[in-house]
């Protein structure tokens, strides 16, 4: 069946309704975990509409006081099977008219999603990284801590060493 104008705009309108489920999704997410967190709402943003604001403010590693507005993974995750599925769609409408031009935008598509998967796993082990090295300062400080409450008490009992052994010379 040949793709024609109606199928582009039938796309278009599927994906904005995706798009806006996952933003519903996001910010009710977000909203849950903020009012756990005792903040005052969510901060969720972006208003969304026409194609060009597909990227924009469906997710974010943000979020209220700290707390995520969603599982960043899982709105990757469910962001990057929104687009593929549509792109797919593209793919087959465009492949209808050129094959060869169908062909080459699955594989520009698929290159794509290859980096994106290597920029995630690169995100992981940074994360990784990141929280080892978080939990190897608070070792860190808290043997400082230790270390500071050992010379107090050292210095304590030197002082009071001092007090005593002057009253006792001074006999």
């Amino acid at each position: 069946m040949p793709a024609g104008r109606r199928d582009v705009l039938l796309l278009h309108a599927w994906v904005n309704d995706m798009v806006a489920r996952l933003k519903k999704t996001q910010a009710g997410k977000q909203q849950a975990a903020a009012y756990g967190a005792g903040s005052a709402g969510p901060g969720f943003g972006g208003t969304g509409g026409g194609m060009g604001s597909l990227g924009g403010g469906i997710g974010g590693v943000g979020g209220v006081c700290g707390v995520p507005m969603m599982d960043e993974e899982e709105m990757l995750h469910d962001a990057q099977l929104l687009f593929s599925v549509a792109f797919h769609e593209i793919i087959r409408q465009v492949s209808v008219h050129c094959l060869e031009r169908g062909y080459l935008m699955g594989k520009i598509w698929w290159s794509e999603m290859e980096l994106f998967q290597r920029l995630l796993q690169l995100q992981r082990q940074s994360r990784a990284a990141l929280e080892l090295e978080r939990r190897q300062r608070a070792r860190e400080r808290d043997e400082l801590h230790g270390r500071i409450d050992d010379l107090e008490r050292e210095i304590a009992l030197l002082r009071r060493s001092s007090i005593s052994g002057g009253s006792s010379s001074a006999r």
